[in-house]
């Protein structure tokens, strides 16, 4: 059974695609960087090490699409100028949002496995243990396994 993104890991996550859909409006509709919303991605990335359980991890999983999208951001943000240049738009907005989306799928797929390891077939001390309760094991998980 699955378990869940802290709340706080929730809300980064959250406020990160949120984010991200008003820096390509602007972009994209009205050819201007909000370089202030661009750089509130880039803190709650970094919020993210403190919220979600796995990026504090050893092993830094997801570290690769965390580094990728600091890498799309820090492109544009040094660029002095506010004004989107149109050749370039698009692979600069895929090199915010493809990170953005590996990202959430990466922690996504961990937490599914993470549950898995910790908890594996068992059932909480506070439900019976007369097997009420069915388990369902994410497709992917299922697949790692074999």
């Amino acid at each position: 059974m699955p378990i869940s993104p802290e709340p706080d890991c929730w809300v980064n996550l959250h406020q990160m695609s949120s984010d991200f859909g008003q820096v390509f409006n602007e972009a994209i509709n009205h050819g201007t960087w909000d370089k202030a919303t661009l750089a509130e991605i880039g803190q709650n990335l970094s919020g993210l090490v403190n919220n979600c359980r796995l990026l504090g991890t050893p092993d830094r999983i997801c570290r690769g699409d965390a580094t990728a999208l600091m890498d799309g951001l820090v492109a544009i943000l040094r660029d002095e100028s506010y004004s989107v240049d149109p050749d370039k738009v698009e692979k600069q907005m895929e090199a915010i949002g493809q990170p953005i989306a590996d990202l959430i799928g990466c922690l996504y797929d961990h937490y599914a496995i993470a549950s898995e390891i910790m908890i594996e077939d068992t059932t909480f001390s506070d439900w019976p243990d007369d097997n009420w309760i069915s388990q369902i094991r994410p497709e992917r998980v299922a697949k790692r396994k074999r």
